[in-house]
């Protein structure tokens, strides 16, 4: 009996409007900034990327100030289509986020976390994942309407997609990488 009175009152707990939230963005590359090779080859100027992203719109932010708020992404998966066959990696728990940005300009940078352990995959031809993001950008600033919670959507019409960025970081510098 206490168990089950403990688990109704966790459940009248959770907040009622948590909701997990999924968006999937896709394009091509259109530059390499690395030199010729394996990796040029196999994902050559116009291969087909998607980035799924996953997180919970109840969840409180990880860091937060007058201009910017962090949230956790709960799941985080690239797919590159090569020339061969799909390479696909996932951010470990607790390692991909997403960040709220508002400098006069509006920003949302999804992002795998910092270094190849990080990744499932952790080579692509004969380098490694370093990074992954996509970062959504709107010059008039109206897209984020609040830091205060992460999104329970994201209008795609809200964004300038021919600014916005997907970048796959190859090396620790930052200096070698897949563009879109």
């Amino acid at each position: 009996m206490k168990t089950t009175l403990l688990a109704l009152t966790a459940a009248a707990c959770l907040p009622a409007f948590a909701a997990t939230v999924t968006h999937t963005f896709s394009g091509v590359t259109t530059s390499n900034w690395v030199a010729e090779g394996p990796i040029t080859s196999e994902f050559p100027i116009g291969t087909k990327w998607t980035v799924t992203a996953q997180w919970d719109s109840a969840s409180a932010p990880l860091f937060s100030s007058d201009t910017q708020s962090q949230y956790r992404l709960t799941k985080f998966t690239t797919t590159l289509q090569g020339k061969t066959g799909t390479w696909t990696t996932s951010s470990l728990a607790d390692k991909a986020s997403f960040t709220l940005n508002k400098f006069g300009s509006d920003e949302i940078q999804f992002t795998s976390g910092w270094g190849p352990a990080n990744h499932t995959n952790q080579t692509i031809g004969d380098l490694a994942p370093y990074s992954i993001n996509v970062t959504l950008k709107d010059p008039t600033g109206k897209a984020i309407s609040t830091l205060n919670s992460a999104p329970s959507a994201i209008d795609l019409a809200k964004w300038d997609l021919v600014n916005s960025e997907f970048k796959i970081y190859l090396s620790d510098s930052g200096l070698t990488g897949i563009y879109l």
